[in-house]
């Protein structure tokens, strides 16, 4: 604001004329805001704020703090930041003059992320020398993930992967137990553990070929008592045996133990 006086000879007394210089806005902070913050604290540049200027979010005055001519400072409720917008902000000085308007932008609340969680309950069992390749699952936060081992130690041969994929040839029988962990990739990374075992099984040797070693059976006499084991080998005992043709001698039985 500036004054202007004019004097003429004759005029008796001079006219002084005010002008009012109107205050601008030239930057705010911030100018996005997530819908349902509950209050925030914007701060505006510009040139020729009065010292009791006041800060309006669509024509309505918010609590404002001078902080010179050039930045003030004003509180804006939750209210006014419920739902996404874009709110208008001006500043008015007290003598009347009102800047021009700048955006407010309110934004879609932040979804956040769904829990974390490994979906993969059991590892299948292998045998030594046998390719195995398993890939563990989650669930949840944000992909890509991170698989590490945590604790314990995978069996000889296998590995897992940053993937989340154990893979290899196993070396050694036996049970190995172990932690995997997963990391998802938001901003605050979710972690979650779990334990798992795999069983590793020698390797099974093919048995030998089955055969009967007795070819010929000792005689008997009649109403006499007669007994003769018969005997095998190859295969897996015990043995189960079993009259396949023909008929034995009337009075005998072949029983399941191999015993005429």
């Amino acid at each position: 604001m500036f004054a202007i006086s004019l004097l003429c000879t004759g005029c008796g007394t001079g006219m002084t004329v005010v002008a009012l210089m109107s205050p601008s806005i030239s930057q705010v902070s911030p100018q996005v805001v997530t819908a349902g913050t509950p209050s925030v604290t914007v701060t505006v540049q510009g040139t020729n704020f009065q010292s009791q200027a006041a800060l309006t979010v669509n024509g309505d005055a918010v609590p404002t703090t001078v902080v010179n001519s050039t930045t003030i400072a004003a509180n804006i409720s939750g209210t006014k930041l419920a739902q996404p917008a874009v709110a208008q902000l001006q500043v008015r000085n007290s003598n009347g003059g009102q800047s021009n308007q700048v955006p407010l932008t309110v934004t879609n609340a932040l979804q956040s992320p769904s829990a974390l969680s490994i979906t993969t309950t059991q590892l299948p069992s292998v045998q030594v020398g046998t390719p195995y390749k398993v890939t563990l699952a989650a669930a949840g936060g944000t992909t890509p993930y991170q698989w590490s081992v945590a604790s314990g130690s995978l069996p000889s041969g296998l590995t897992l992967s940053s993937a989340g994929v154990i893979s290899g040839t196993p070396t050694v029988s036996g049970t190995s137990t172990f932690s995997v962990s997963v990391t998802d990739s938001t901003s605050k990374p979710q972690k979650q553990a779990v334990t798992y075992s795999i069983v590793v099984t020698p390797v099974q040797s093919t048995p030998a070929a089955l055969s009967i070693s007795a070819t010929a059976l000792p005689s008997g006499q009649v109403s006499t008592s007669y007994a003769a084991a018969l005997n095998a080998s190859g295969g897996t005992p015990g043995y189960t045996w079993s009259l396949a043709s023909g008929q034995l001698p009337a009075g005998l039985a072949l029983s399941s133990a191999g015993v005429v």
